[in-house]
């Protein structure tokens, strides 16, 4: 019985040698049968031949079916729910497992985000001839420095507050016992502030501690060892950032998909790079305008809170609302009466309002417009996960997935 596995598909027979049943190989091949009749079957085969309708032609032979090249893909259905059902199990595998190695996670995502905000920088000292491990260095240690430097901007006036806490808490205390008249339902808030502030015991330990340094000494081994996986895997990111972007393309099958996955990692670049630069500088100028204002009100340590309100501004929602709350609690322990003590919060107020309505909006245009609904769940999840980082993290990952997303669409709507 001879083998006739070698159709290739269309309508006729195939034109690759064939022996018949005494091994002599006919001279011609089989004519052509028409279109819509039975064609007899080869010798030895049994049965007889049909054309049937797979998107084109194909044969049946002795009840089997070979199917042309052409396959059509199957409508959605069963297959496409399990495979959603699939990827959303995966997808909550991950974040569990995100939420449980977060002293892992944390610092490695952070690196990769900033090393995607400093990679042009690093590409343009590469660009004048620059070794890669020298460039990233020279990136690193510039980041270490900023870095630095906003950490004596907060530490030097912070420890001052955090030693002050019990005289804080004592004078918030007493100024919410005199606005228990007109607001009795914090009447409970109030009473066990007042318990704490008058916790003679308690003021005096706080007092007589190792101050700053000391209410850390037990989170320095974590936290040092997450800086140090952070500044490693920054520099390593940028070092080798050109050879990972190789290696990762010479994942994808095919030309598409690279190009895709090429556009994907440029993109997110460059609107990462785009949006931490712009907001960077705009946040800095809301710090310094908070700054001033708060000197010509009179509140303690404006540097403080020029800080403060810088850094707190980068994640959208949840930061301004703590300033706030901060601002509001200062101007309580610092001014008499309920009016004057509100005057800085409702200033910080009326500069954010103008930072996020008009300046924000005019400076970014339509390059990162983004749900605020989404910006708001995206980085109170993250907080809800990873903490402050988190918070800071929810809008590049908002950036990177509304990138990746709307390429992927792109790409699948031109298959």
């Amino acid at each position: 019985m001879r083998n006739d596995d070698q159709v290739t598909g269309g309508a006729g027979w195939t034109d690759s040698p064939r022996t018949d049943a005494t091994g002599e190989r006919p001279g011609t091949a089989p004519a052509k049968p028409s279109e819509g009749a039975a064609k007899p079957a080869p010798e030895g085969g049994g049965g007889t031949w049909h054309p049937v309708e797979v998107e084109g032609a194909g044969w049946r032979i002795a009840g089997a079916t070979l199917a042309t090249r052409k396959i059509r893909r199957p409508p959605i259905g069963g297959t496409s729910l399990s495979q959603a059902g699939i990827l959303f199990l995966a997808g909550l595998a991950l974040l569990a497992a995100l939420g449980y190695a977060r002293d892992l996670a944390v610092p490695i995502f952070a690196a990769f985000v900033i090393g995607l905000v400093l990679g042009p920088v690093n590409q343009a000292l590469v660009r004048r001839r620059v070794p890669e491990p020298l460039a990233a260095t020279i990136v690193v240690g510039g980041a270490i420095a900023l870095l630095h430097l906003a950490i004596v901007m907060f530490a030097l006036p912070m420890q001052s507050w955090i030693e002050r806490a019990p005289e804080v808490w004592d004078a918030l205390g007493k100024k919410l016992r005199l606005l228990q008249v007109a607001f009795g339902q914090i009447q409970d808030v109030s009473e066990s502030i007042g318990r704490i502030g008058s916790d003679s015991k308690t003021r005096e330990v706080v007092v007589k501690g190792p101050g700053l340094l000391g209410s850390f000494a037990s989170l320095a081994p974590a936290l040092v060892s997450e800086v140090v996986l952070f500044v490693g895997t920054l520099f390593f990111f940028l070092a080798t950032r050109n050879s990972l972007r190789r290696s990762l393309l010479s994942l994808c099958l095919s030309r598409s998909a690279r190009l895709t996955a090429a556009r994907i990692l440029l993109d997110s670049e460059r609107a990462l790079s785009h949006y931490f630069g712009t907001i960077t500088i705009i946040n800095v100028v809301l710090g310094v305008a908070t700054g001033v204002a708060m000197w010509a009100l009179g509140m303690p340590t404006p540097s403080l809170w020029a800080a403060f309100t810088a850094v707190a501004n980068f994640a959208p929602f949840i930061g301004p609302a703590v300033t706030f709350a901060v601002l509001a609690g200062v101007g309580l322990v610092t001014f008499d009466g309920l009016l004057p003590s509100l005057v800085p919060a409702l200033v910080y107020l009326v500069l954010m309002v103008i930072e996020s309505q008009f300046v924000t909006p005019a400076v970014l245009g339509r390059r990162l417009v983004i749900n605020p609904m989404l910006i708001f769940i995206g980085v109170s999840f993250w907080m809800w996960m990873w903490g402050p980082i988190g918070a800071f993290l929810g809008v590049p990952f908002l950036v990177i997935g509304s990138i990746a997303l709307g390429r992927l669409a792109g790409w699948r709507d031109a298959r």
